[in-house]
């Protein structure tokens, strides 16, 4: 769960740069408008390498999931005796 919250991190971190950049853009140019620019650029930089990360992160967890299920699958293929299935799918009790 704490890392499907970077969505809304992400989410907001570009909200944040984006009202930043139209309070500039419609305006005159104030000063330290350079120093704005540079701070929104970094920020999206960061958001950027945070969401990078955080999907390397699910796509290695998904790898594990499936590796963990292959491992599942050949273990019940080879199984001399293989346990019946008595569970019940999606059963509402």
């Amino acid at each position: 769960m704490v890392r499907m919250q970077f969505y809304d991190i992400t989410h907001q971190q570009v909200e944040h740069v984006i009202e930043a950049l139209n309070r500039v853009a419609h305006s005159a140019v104030p000063p330290g408008f350079r120093a704005v620019l540079l701070l929104q650029s970094a920020q999206l930089d960061a958001t950027a390498r945070s969401f990078t990360a955080a999907v390397q992160q699910i796509d290695g967890d998904l790898d594990a999931i499936k590796r963990h299920m292959d491992a599942m699958v050949a273990e019940g293929a080879t199984s001399p005796n293989p346990r019946p299935n008595t569970a019940r799918p999606f059963s509402i009790n």
